[in-house]
């Protein structure tokens, strides 16, 4: 993560972040975060816990690791904790997603909902992501990136020629193909909300020889150009491949 740019920015929005995602989630991007976590069990890493918005939708028992470099955000996922009563099934540490220094192979889902568009390196936390899971565990992201409809699509990418070096905010990047060059197998994809929200299941891909592959520039392609008819709302813009 950049940790000069971003832990400054998020430990300054921080008290303003969670009325800010309500509009945006509300307007934007749906709400998505049920989708996310609900249906995990287990043992869960969330990257970029932030003040906690997933918490409220893990299930009971389900332990929570979550970890944020920004100390702001991170205080006010702990009153939210306390709040929830899951002081005793969540844990809050300040780290970098992309070397957490937890145990290798010992949890059973990592989670990023927008969380990776502000992350130095994708690339490298998805490979942590994979470090940490168990062969069977499960990767979930919920990212937002750039959109199926054109006219959209031109004005994010000029928003993010600023955003990115300014802010470390980047709006267009290609998670799904991240995801698959760090080593998984996607198991599900959906884009939505005119492709600026994309949903991913993933799996550690067994099979892989190396983690050093990249991603076909073809693969990239067909990702930007949204596969779907442009103007759809809410509807999945993805299949399961």
């Amino acid at each position: 993560m950049k940790a000069p740019v971003t832990d400054a920015l998020f430990d300054r929005v921080a008290p303003l972040y969670d009325r800010a995602m309500k509009v945006v989630e509300s307007t934007v991007l749906a709400s998505q975060r049920p989708w996310a976590v609900s249906g995990l069990r287990g043992r869960v890493v969330e990257f970029g816990v932030g003040t906690g918005l997933n918490l409220p939708y893990y299930p009971p028992g389900t332990e929570v690791t979550g970890i944020d470099l920004s100390s702001g955000m991170l205080e006010r996922a702990r009153r939210r904790v306390s709040e929830l009563g899951r002081i005793s099934t969540t844990t809050l540490v300040q780290g970098n997603v992309e070397a957490t220094g937890l145990e290798s192979g010992a949890y059973d889902a990592v989670v990023s909902t927008y969380t990776l568009c502000n992350v130095d390196s994708p690339d490298a936390a998805l490979r942590e992501a994979r470090r940490l899971l168990r062969p069977e565990g499960v990767l979930v992201l919920v990212e937002h990136t750039g959109s199926t409809f054109s006219p959209l699509d031109w004005l994010l990418a000029l928003v993010d020629r600023l955003s990115g070096p300014r802010m470390g905010e980047h709006l267009r990047r290609d998670h799904p193909a991240t995801a698959t060059g760090a080593g998984f197998t996607l198991t599900s994809l959906e884009r939505r909300r005119l492709g600026l929200v994309v949903r991913v299941r993933a799996t550690p891909d067994q099979s892989a020889q190396s983690l050093e592959e990249e991603v076909s520039p073809l693969a990239r392609d067909e990702f930007h150009s949204g596969g779907a008819s442009e103007g759809q709302g809410d509807e999945a813009e993805g299949v399961t491949p």
